[in-house]
């Protein structure tokens, strides 16, 4: 009994060690294959592979996986957001999640006066243009406006349904959106000059044109200070006694010549006691 015993210990005891034996060498195997012919790290990310894989078997990859229309979204340069259900704009943030009827809104480069937009709603690109839109965009009170420094003239950028189209702003409907700013009209200059007189310490004002004025690449800028914009980058304020204000090339004061006339401004301060 005792021998039979043993035989089967030392029957098991040898195959233990047939199978460790065997399983060192497919583990010595599998490093000679991977040093030798193929290499893998799994620390890689399945794009960083495919970039790291010669062209031809890139293409052929089956791990690949193509970025989605939401990713798309992520990469691209889009600014505004308009929501149809509620019919207001915002500005677009990557990480805010978008609801169906969200359109995306990406401003053309200068120049080019267009934007390019996007539904989210199934992930379909309208990819169309909207002529006009010139100048800065923002959003004031739920809508979109854009100012043109160079004509000084403002518009509105409305939805119709998944259409936008440009309206021009009067000068009642801008007045109404800055109501703590005085309005200086092109129309108000003699020779391209104004003498203006503030009651106030401080006083806002807001340069627009009621004529076909432009000027190419014009803006509005400071004589000898620098006149800081605010209220959307549309109006400024004058906190001094005096200043001397001009809309000329790119808001120079020594840009003014008569190939490149501009519109002069002197303030002065009386206040009433």
């Amino acid at each position: 009994m005792k021998k039979k015993l043993q035989s089967k210990q030392i029957y098991v005891t040898i195959i233990l060690l047939v199978i460790f034996i065997v399983g060192i060498g497919v583990f010595a195997f599998i490093k000679y294959m991977q040093a030798n012919y193929y290499s893998i790290d799994i620390s890689e990310t399945p794009t960083e592979s495919i970039q790291n894989q010669p062209e031809d078997t890139a293409e052929i990859n089956e791990d690949f996986k193509p970025p989605s229309d939401e990713e798309k979204i992520k990469q691209s340069g889009y600014s505004y957001v308009y929501s149809k259900s509620q019919n207001k704009w915002r500005e677009y943030r990557p990480k805010a999640i978008l609801a169906p009827d969200d359109i995306l809104v990406s401003k053309g480069d200068e120049g080019k006066c267009f934007m390019l937009y996007f539904s989210s709603y199934q992930h379909k690109y309208l990819n169309k243009k909207l002529l006009g839109g010139c100048g800065r965009t923002f959003i004031k009170n739920n809508k979109m406006y854009t100012f043109d420094y160079s004509i000084l003239k403002m518009d509105e950028i409305v939805a119709k349904g998944s259409n936008f189209q440009v309206e021009k702003k009067s000068i009642v409907e801008i007045q109404k959106l800055y109501p703590n700013a005085e309005i200086i009209k092109v129309s108000d200059f003699k020779n391209g000059y104004l003498k203006i007189t503030k009651t106030k310490s401080a006083q806002t004002y807001l340069l627009l044109s009621d004529t076909d004025y432009s000027g190419y690449n014009y803006g509005v800028g400071g004589c000898g200070f620098e006149l800081k914009m605010d209220n959307d980058f549309v109006t400024f304020t004058i906190n001094t006694d005096k200043a001397k204000v001009v809309h000329a090339f790119f808001g120079d004061c020594d840009e003014c010549s008569d190939e490149n006339p501009c519109l002069t401004m002197e303030f002065d301060t009386i206040i009433k006691e």
